[in-house]
């Protein structure tokens, strides 16, 4: 299954720079069109960690998905860039091939959450109906965990797509009578029509958060309601002030100032929908007076079915012992970029590629007075136990393959930064000195 749509041959490089918070507020809760009457009657379902807004690249087919996994690792303690990312996903694959991505359904999405140490569930039930998959989210959400998805993107919004006429096509062939930038969708009778766009998901996000008048009693009882509101961030992909397709126009020109300028009024991030707003059949998706972003509404059974796709990042693997830990950075974007069909890097500043230094804003919480901790910092996903941190992590401190601070604290917090270049991985750890 090809995700077309995260193709950069129409995508251009957008760029800014950006304070990470914590971004579930009130503020965020209106829909896109209209602002959402008695906000203080909704329960906000939110990650029990913090998950910043971080800016994708664009090149070599979008970097939405790997993108999707730094953020939510930088709420639970771990940093890594966007090639290393991709690189974890397919390390045998150059970043310019269409399979390297880690895209929901079609990467072994579990496996790479295994890789980056994630505790995880996932949602792949091509035949069920997208109000179950809503339904998940909310319960997940509920749970306190993070929660990545695919969404639809306005083709006509983004790239002034727009079907002049209905053109039949048969679903699941490998010939088919669609234009390059089309895929085949096909009804519930698998009768099939060529739509600008992927029939499943041309993006992946992050869920934000979740509002309801209809809160969950437990995990049993969440319910679908029509009027539960989703909070999306989608990596600053879109932007009204930009042209997109056209390298002259609007954002793109701006992208050789990247690291020294701010460009954070131009985008939003997060992105607000009614849930049955949310929900678009492909067509709808691409309306002219359509949202942003939607979620698919098809449930295909037959060959080659269709559905939603979703992972929940429910923590890191470890015992009870490991001390939670969030990670703040001083820059939400990388500045040396991906080069478009390479695995090379190139300064979009101009001059060789330097890699920025960044600060790491390492904050341990959960300590008790009094006590003593260690605070391991590792370099490699790999090398990171998942038990008995202590002991499987004194011969890596002795062979320089990472780091050991003892902390204490007074308040139950200690907060500390640590210098790294940004294409550089670093890997917290906390547990108690006398654990395991």
């Amino acid at each position: 299954m090809k995700k077309s749509i995260l193709s950069t041959a129409k995508i251009l490089i957008v760029l800014l720079g950006f304070s990470c918070s914590n971004v579930f507020s009130y503020d965020y809760l209106k829909t896109e069109n209209d602002a959402v009457k008695d906000k203080e009657k909704y329960v906000i379902y939110k990650p029990s960690y913090d998950v910043p807004e971080r800016l994708q690249w664009h090149q070599n087919y979008g970097y939405c998905g790997e993108t999707s996994f730094i953020s939510i690792g930088l709420g639970l303690g771990q940093y890594t860039s966007q090639y290393k990312m991709r690189h974890l996903t397919h390390p045998h694959l150059q970043q310019s091939d269409p399979k390297s991505q880690l895209l929901l359904g079609v990467s072994r999405t579990e496996d790479i959450a295994d890789k980056v140490h994630y505790k995880h569930s996932e949602y792949s039930e091509c035949t069920s109906e997208a109000k179950n998959f809503l339904k998940w989210i909310k319960t997940q959400l509920y749970k306190g965990h993070g929660v990545i998805i695919g969404v639809y993107l306005n083709e006509n919004l983004f790239y002034k797509h727009q079907n002049s006429k209905e053109t039949l096509c048969n679903y699941g062939k490998k010939k088919s009578s669609c234009l390059k930038e089309q895929s085949c969708v096909p009804n519930k009778d698998g009768q099939g029509f060529c739509e600008y766009g992927d029939p499943e998901y041309d993006h992946i996000v992050i869920v934000a958060s979740l509002a309801t008048k209809k809160p969950c009693m437990d995990i049993n009882s969440c319910e679908y309601d029509d009027e539960d509101i989703i909070t999306i961030s989608d990596h600053g992909l879109y932007s009204s002030e930009c042209e997109y397709g056209n390298e002259s126009m609007g954002c793109p020109g701006e992208q050789l100032k990247l690291c020294e300028q701010d460009f954070t009024s131009k985008y939003k991030y997060l992105y607000s929908y009614k849930f049955k707003d949310f929900l678009k059949s492909r067509k709808e998706a691409n309306q002219i007076d359509g949202p942003v972003y939607s979620l698919s509404n098809m449930s295909y059974s037959g060959q080659n079915c269709l559905g939603n796709y979703g992972i929940a990042i429910h923590g890191l693997k470890g015992n009870s012992e490991l001390l939670p830990i969030t990670v703040k950075v001083s820059k939400n974007f990388e500045c040396d970029m991906i080069q478009e069909g390479t695995s090379s890097y190139y300064n979009v500043s101009g001059g060789s590629v330097r890699h920025d230094p960044i600060d790491l804003q390492v904050t341990v919480s959960g300590m008790e007075k009094g006590k003593k901790y260690n605070l391991y910092q590792y370099k490699k996903f790999k090398k990171v136990p998942d038990e008995a941190f202590n002991a499987n992590s004194e011969n890596l401190v002795a062979e320089g393959k990472a780091k050991k601070w003892v902390i204490e604290s007074a308040s139950g917090s200690i907060t500390i930064i640590i210098k790294i270049k940004d294409n550089e991985t670093a890997i917290f750890r906390a547990v108690a000195v006398d654990a395991k």
